[in-house]
């Protein structure tokens, strides 16, 4: 392609993406106008009628300057700043305050006194949220339970519903005296499902603004053509404006400054109580904005980001500024992700109401309302909302403890604010969590008998450890083991019963050791030890996360007094073994009559059947044969041991171990299939090899000798089949 051609693709190719990005950023804008227009109205109410000009000013100066300042220091997926319902409704109370001390009804509150007020607690905020981030707080917000975060979200939702049904469907005074008002709930209906419907169907259009014009256009034909049909009010005349920093410029008015310094006390607390609110605010809707994202929020940076916003923007009595969960879903839903998107989006705000203020003027109250209610209902938590359906059909008893803790911050946030409802709901969470922990520490407990070993022991070693598998006892944790927990596995260890030898602790399913629940172990082992119980740790190795946690403590693998081994079943066989003593150590080779082979055979039959016998030697580590293999042979052990196995990476798990005496590969071989597991020798050991062949050939010349070796390889199945269920049982559970 020749150079100037290529140039102009080039070029081309820049425009279509400036004019995507554009797109994206608008449609993103367009979603969340109803969010900035109705809590401008909401924040600014007690003036009365000039609530419509200063509170939309005060609202896209949160969009403007704020997400401006946002936009340029965040480096969040979805990098939006604007109000919020919590925020709006606080700064509300404090104007209210100052209109009912400052005004009479021939005289109000100097407006330049509220500017200066209202942006002075929001500087305040700011500060204070940049305090908060400098001393490293912010990340506490990591900590905050999901159902916490649930409920507050729940809680936000139901907040939006609130304050926008009276503009939907009238005052509640009037509608007890008059009813309903028909046209505007009939226009804020068709707006919500037409809304509704192109979000369905259509989920790449900027559905909000399309709904926000086709409403705006009912209410205008039909004004036109039925002027006698009442479908309620628009936002207000002509609005609009460049922001100017109007709290700024209020410091050189006398009566402004004197109704600062009158109210000094309540624009502090109204401060403090926004960066409380506000920062808690926006570090758990950062925590729900980047979860699709699987990221989680620099909270240190957001929030230092977010006090910049709110000390430039309250020079501008601006509203507070805050990450905003509606708004960055209209951004994200848009295609609007990132930092240039969001500074788009900060221009296309400055100019919409810079420009536009004839067409926001228009626009009717019941359409905004309408798309509001739709904002909030999308707010509600899908999570906590499924776990409800859940417990409803009766899944789990166990969801309601954590569907209380969503359902009383939820409340609490909706009808006495956020800082009750979270602080409650960490409370709560707390008390759930260590009555949890309590309780489940010890998840299941087993004598030796109940979960005897994978080992698959001879029939003289079986008979021995029989009436003695009551000495061992398996206790299996699940939780954290720490301060909270750690007397719970201490009375556990006082109350074993007598006779018990060897304790096994099954670690495996435990999320966390602290230093408290490491030492915990070590006293636990030693004083086991001098009640003659010796301690096994199963379930750990030096490459998980609770075996790290046990070396940084001070604990190692090789410690002879707390030894570690890899599952609970290899501490329980170390026990068993211990149980058996010499007997456990096959270091000669057996004769082939004391294998289950050739149990029940006299002299002359053992050796016509060695007859037949292949003798065959392992090294450790030596496959005897691969899962999936063709089985033309079973193998008696003599002398060592074998472990069978199966799966890959981590779903690789022991099946079972066989010792000297025992046989292995007859399953297969009885039912002409594959191998069903992959055989190793664990130490040297020595096989005598019983083909195919020669079982057919014993079965033609010597029919009595094959009848009692099939019974033999019968019973040595069923030992098998029995420790293979109790260990499914084991695994299952």
């Amino acid at each position: 392609m020749p150079a100037p051609q290529q140039k102009n693709s080039t070029a081309a190719q820049h425009a279509v993406a400036w004019l995507r990005l554009v797109g994206a950023s608008g449609a993103g804008v367009s979603g969340a106008l109803a969010i900035v227009l109705t809590l401008g109205l909401l924040a600014w109410a007690p003036l009365g009628a000039l609530a419509a000009h200063t509170g939309l000013a005060a609202a896209f100066a949160t969009v403007t300057v704020g997400g401006l300042v946002v936009a340029l220091l965040s480096r969040g997926s979805v990098p939006t700043a604007g109000p919020s319902s919590a925020t709006a409704l606080l700064l509300a109370a404090l104007l209210a305050r100052l209109v009912h001390a400052e005004g009479t009804a021939a005289e109000p509150a100097p407006l330049a006194g509220l500017l200066l007020a209202a942006g002075a607690a929001v500087v305040v905020m700011g500060a204070l949220q940049l305090l908060i981030a400098r001393m490293g707080l912010a990340r506490l917000v990591h900590y905050v339970p999901h159902a916490v975060l649930a409920g507050f979200m729940n809680g936000v939702a139901l907040l939006i519903l609130m304050s926008q049904l009276p503009a939907l469907l009238g005052p509640w005074k009037l509608i007890r005296e008059q009813g309903l008002h028909t046209g505007s709930a009939l226009l804020g209906l068709g707006t919500a499902c037409g809304l509704w419907l192109l979000a369905w169907k259509r989920p790449t259009w900027p559905a909000a603004l399309l709904a926000l014009l086709c409403g705006a256009l009912a209410w205008h034909a039909a004004a036109l053509l039925w002027p006698h049909l009442d479908l309620g009010p628009t936002a207000g005349e002509a609005l609009g404006g460049w922001p100017m920093p109007v709290a700024l410029l209020a410091l050189a008015n006398p009566k402004a400054l004197q109704l600062l310094v009158q109210h000094a006390d309540a624009v502090l607390v109204t401060g403090l109580l926004l960066a409380l609110i506000g920062s808690m605010e926006t570090l758990m809707s950062l925590a729900a904005i980047e979860q699709p994202f699987n990221r989680r929020p620099d909270a240190r940076r957001e929030l230092t980001a977010m006090g910049c916003a709110n000390v430039a923007g309250g020079l501008f009595a601006a509203l507070p500024c805050v990450a905003v969960r509606a708004r960055a879903q209209a951004m994200s839903r848009a295609g609007a992700i990132g930092r240039r998107p969001a500074l788009v989006a900060a221009g296309i705000s400055l100019l919409l109401f810079g420009l536009g203020g004839p067409l926001l003027g228009a626009i009717p109250s019941a359409v905004l309302a309408a798309i509001m209610i739709t904002i909030g209902v999308s707010l509600f938590d899908r999570w906590s909302l499924r776990l409800l359906l859940r417990w409803w059909r009766g899944s789990s008893a166990d969801l309601l403890p954590t569907l209380a803790v969503v359902g009383s911050v939820c409340a609490l946030t909706t009808f006495f604010g956020l800082a009750v409802g979270v602080a409650v709901g960490l409370l709560l969470s707390t008390v759930v969590l260590m009555r949890g922990l309590n309780l489940s520490l010890i998840r299941a407990r087993f004598s030796g008998q109940q979960r005897p070993s994978r080992r698959v022991w001879p029939p003289a070693d079986e008979a021995v450890l029989l009436p003695r598998r009551h000495q061992i006892l398996l206790l299996e944790l699940e939780g954290s083991l720490f301060f909270g927990t750690g007397q719970r596995l201490t009375d556990e260890a006082d109350a074993l019963p007598a006779g018990c030898r060897w304790l096994v602790l099954d670690m495996r399913r435990l999320s966390t050791v602290d230093d408290s629940g490491a030492m915990v172990l070590v006293q636990l082992a030693q004083s086991l030890q001098r009640r003659g119980i010796s301690l096994l740790l199963g379930g750990l190795s030096a490459d998980t996360r609770v075996g790290h946690s046990l070396q940084a403590l001070g604990l190692e693998p090789g410690d002879p007094a707390l030894p570690w081994f890899g599952t609970a079943d290899l501490a329980l066989e170390r026990a068993e073994a211990e149980l058996l003593g010499p007997r456990a150590v096959q270091a000669q080779d057996l004769p082939l009559a004391a294998c289950t082979l050739a149990f029940g055979l006299d002299t002359a039959a053992v050796q016509r059947l060695a007859q037949w016998l292949q003798p065959r030697d392992l090294a450790a580590g030596d496959v005897l044969f691969h899962q999936g293999d063709a089985a033309d042979s079973l193998f008696v052990l003599t002398r060592g041991s074998v472990s069978a196995s199966g799966g890959q990476g981590a779903q690789h798990q022991r099946y079972s171990s066989l010792s000297a005496g025992t046989m292995v590969g007859e399953t297969a071989l009885l039912s002409s299939g594959g191998r069903s597991a992959t055989v190793v020798a664990d130490v040297p050991t020595h096989v005598l090899e019983l083909t195919r062949e020669a079982l057919a050939q014993i079965q033609l010349q010597d029919p009595a000798l094959a009848v009692a070796l099939h019974r033999n390889m019968g019973a040595h199945l069923a030992q098998r089949l029995r420790a293979a269920t109790v260990a499914w049982h084991a695994s299952a559970g």
